[in-house]
């Protein structure tokens, strides 16, 4: 496991990986079939919670079996052990009372770019807030 610090960093690396830039500077690539924005590529373990919490009466809301989860899960847990990953860690939320952090680990540099630009750097907002630490809730985010 990999933590770049900088854009800069994972420019170099997409570039050495084969990503191609635009004329001015920006990565140009193709992220598959199977983007997961697609209203069809919506899916939620079946459980507990996502049974209580998840309207799957709405066509969007497609129920994932236990079954074909835990294989999937099995299956991406090997390919990012057999392979070199890089993470980061964000924070969402503008307030402490109302924050969660992220963490995204992943074996393209392109999602750590676009993770961080979504998030705030987690060191950055505290510096900005006198050194207080965040206690919000924690989510984790795969990409390969």
């Amino acid at each position: 496991m990999v933590y770049y610090e900088t854009t800069e960093q994972l420019m170099n690396l997409a570039k050495e990986k084969g990503i191609k830039t635009t004329k001015d500077g920006l990565l140009h690539f193709n992220t598959g079939k199977f983007t997961g924005r697609s209203p069809k590529d919506r899916y939620f373990a079946e459980g507990k919670y996502t049974n209580e919490n998840i309207d799957f009466q709405r066509v969007i809301n497609q129920k994932l079996s236990r079954e074909d989860y835990l294989y999937l899960k099995e299956e991406i847990k090997e390919y990012l052990e057999e392979n070199e990953t890089l993470r980061s860690r964000r924070v969402a939320g503008y307030t402490y009372e109302h924050s969660a952090t992220f963490s995204i680990t992943t074996t393209e540099p392109w999602g750590v770019i676009f993770f961080n630009n979504m998030l705030i750097d987690r060191l950055h907002l505290q510096q900005h807030r006198q050194g207080r630490s965040l206690n919000g809730k924690s989510y984790t985010l795969r990409i390969s």
